[in-house]
């Protein structure tokens, strides 16, 4: 990862963190609070092709992908990808994605790998695939966001 895109990448993430924190502190929700040396996992979709289209997410909110505006956190302007597309969450630590039973399926791409393609299944993910979503692709970078750090 280059290092402004890096930069960019944990400001982002510091933001999200900071943004968790305030809203259980203004809910009084017990448990939000960070720990200043606490590190979390956190997601970036770099959309393949279009310059500046990128996204920073915790997975332990679930992340969904697809064409319903108000149904995704990513909306995917392209008719080749269904409604609701797929979601990458968290489960068991583990960071996964699923397709949601979409038209065309999503599918992964490892590097030398080779390809599979998911319909209505999920996958474990690793950092560097490449998710591809109708006829878009998104590249997953996986780090993790020091919370104190500024």
């Amino acid at each position: 990862m280059r290092t402004q895109e890096k930069r960019k990448y944990y400001k982002a993430a510091q933001r999200i963190l900071r943004e968790e924190y305030l809203d259980g502190a203004i809910k009084n929700v017990e448990g939000i609070g960070l720990s200043s040396n606490e590190q979390r996992l956190m997601i970036a979709l770099k959309m393949k092709g279009s310059k500046g289209a990128g996204y920073v997410f915790d997975p332990a909110r679930e992340v969904r992908i697809g064409r319903n505006r108000e149904e995704n956190d990513i909306c995917v302007q392209d008719l080749a990808t269904s409604g609701e597309h797929c979601k990458i969450f968290l489960y068991e630590g583990q960071l996964c994605i699923e397709d949601l039973n979409s038209s065309n399926g999503t599918v992964l791409r490892r590097g030398l790998r080779g390809s599979q393609t998911l319909f209505g299944k999920m996958a474990f993910l690793q950092n560097h695939t490449k998710i591809i979503v109708g006829n878009n692709c998104f590249l997953l970078t996986i780090f993790y966001c020091d919370v104190s750090a500024e």
